[in-house]
């Protein structure tokens, strides 16, 4: 599924993609509406006959040919080739994020995708901020937009869930992932490295009883988890580890812990 040759006389855009609602799309044309059908039009100024690659988050991908645009802001495309890619365990890997400065968890956001996180959900935690607590619509639309953006870039096919903020109980009395880690500041905490010794087995041991194989990452505000919320979690399966001595800003933690956990994770 690789980019279109440009030789093969498909257009000059042919390096872009663009995100397409999937009630827009059929199995002949996509129609771009809205403010993807802006970007087309007024950032990667499509014209007739330039092609590009179309997603919609669900695991479809089409190479399609640029048609018409519409004067009311619709780009019609006719589709050339796509194909449907299946969707992954939802709780594969499932990040616990509590919320944090909004800047920051935008970033967490981009980077958890880019590293192959399927659902995100933000958590109010004992020691978040009472200014980061109230979430307002625009934002967590403004969140959706940044995963899209996201998966445009790094090229999946599937949109993460980005679930609706929860408390720190609520999101751990949800969780399903046989394997769930508990990011943890605590002194003697055991490392990462080591609490992944068994990461395999235990993801093999659940594929055989007919348990989700996934992983549950819980990450932690500024200033760490309430001891009340440790012992929660530890009493509901989560295993405490530490990512090393120094003390790591909650995106970097996400970061680092993600990357590892990317890696034990590749079959």
């Amino acid at each position: 599924m690789g980019v279109p040759d440009h030789k093969k006389g498909i257009g000059p855009m042919t390096d872009r993609r663009v995100f397409v609602n999937p009630t827009d799309w059929s199995d002949a044309y996509i129609v771009v509406r809205g403010e993807q059908g802006h970007h087309l039009r007024n950032v990667l100024r499509a014209r007739a006959g330039d092609a590009f690659e179309m997603i919609d988050g669900r695991g479809r991908w089409a190479r399609a040919i640029v048609e018409t645009l519409s004067p009311g802001g619709e780009v019609n495309c006719r589709i050339q080739e796509q194909t449907l890619t299946p969707r992954p365990d939802p709780d594969r890997l499932v990040v616990l994020q509590a919320l944090v400065r909004f800047e920051r968890f935008e970033w967490v956001l981009e980077k958890a995708t880019e590293l192959g996180v399927t659902r995100i959900v933000p958590v109010v935690t004992a020691h978040t901020e009472a200014k980061w607590r109230d979430i307002p619509r625009g934002r967590v639309e403004r969140w959706q937009k940044i995963l899209i953006e996201s998966i445009k870039q790094c090229r999946r096919l599937h949109l993460p869930a980005l679930a609706i903020p929860s408390s720190f109980t609520r999101a751990v009395s949800e969780t399903t992932g046989s394997c769930r880690i508990l990011l943890s500041e605590k002194p003697k905490t055991p490392s990462l490295k080591s609490v992944l010794k068994g990461f395999q087995q235990t993801r093999r041991q659940a594929m055989e009883i007919g348990l989700s194989r996934g992983v549950t990452l819980a990450i932690g505000p500024e200033g760490g988890w309430a001891s009340e919320e440790e012992t929660l979690a530890e009493q509901s399966g989560f295993q405490p580890a530490s990512l090393g001595e120094g003390i790591l800003r909650t995106e970097t933690a996400a970061v680092a812990s993600l990357a590892i956990l990317s890696y034990e994770m590749d079959e």
